[in-house]
C-alpha cells in the first residue's frame, strides 16, 4: 500500500490541474450554435440576442434575431413588429401573427408569404426596421439556416416591391 501512495498523489494533482481546464472546453451545443452563427454572418446575415420584455409570457424571453440588411439607399417606409402566438384567431395576420407594431404594412402579400413557409414554426416574431428584416429564432434544429436566410430575402423582396 505505502508503494501506491505516492502514485494516487501524482494522479490527484493530475487530476486537479486537467479537471477546470476540460470543464472549460465549449460543449457540443455550443459549438453547433456557434459554427451556425458564423455561418449566418457569412451569408451577410447580423445576429445578436434580444431580450423579450415579460408582456410576451414566452417560454425562453432570449431569442436570437437574424436580421438581412436591406443593401438600398431607399428602403421601404414600413416598420412592423409580429409576435407569433400560440393560438389562431382573426384578428391576427395569417391567423397566428399578431401585430404588436404596424406602419404601413402590405397585408395581402405578407399573408400570402407567412403562409407559404414551413420554416415559420420555429420563428417567434418577424420584424421590419429601418436597418432591414429580422426574424427572431429559437436555433432549433428542424429549422436550416438556409431556410431562415430564405425566408428573410423572401420577406425582403416583398417589403422592397410594396413602396
Amino acid at each position: 500500500m505505502q508503494n501506491w501512495t505516492p502514485l494516487i498523489f501524482v494522479l490527484l494533482a493530475i487530476a486537479l490541474a486537467v479537471g477546470p481546464i476540460m470543464m472549460m472546453q465549449p460543449t457540443k451545443t455550443q459549438q453547433r450554435l456557434a459554427k451556425l452563427r458564423d455561418d449566418a454572418r457569412k451569408m451577410g446575415l447580423m445576429v445578436t440576442m434580444c431580450v423579450w420584455p415579460s408582456k410576451f409570457k414566452v417560454k425562453v424571453n432570449s431569442y436570437m434575431r437574424y436580421q438581412q440588411p436591406w443593401h438600398t439607399q431607399h428602403p421601404p417606409k414600413c416598420t412592423f413588429f409580429l409576435f407569433k402566438q400560440g393560438y389562431e384567431h382573426d384578428l391576427h395576420l395569417a391567423k397566428t401573427w399578431e401585430k404588436v407594431e404596424a406602419i404601413n404594412l402590405p397585408e395581402e402579400k405578407l399573408t400570402a408569404l407567412l403562409l407559404n413557409n414551413e420554416i415559420l414554426e420555429n420563428i417567434a416574431s418577424i420584424g421590419c426596421t429601418t436597418q432591414g428584416v429580422f426574424v427572431d429564432w429559437n436555433e432549433n434544429n428542424s429549422a436550416k439556416l438556409e431556410g431562415v436566410r430564405e425566408f428573410l430575402e423572401q420577406l425582403r423582396e416583398v417589403l422592397i416591391s410594396v413602396k
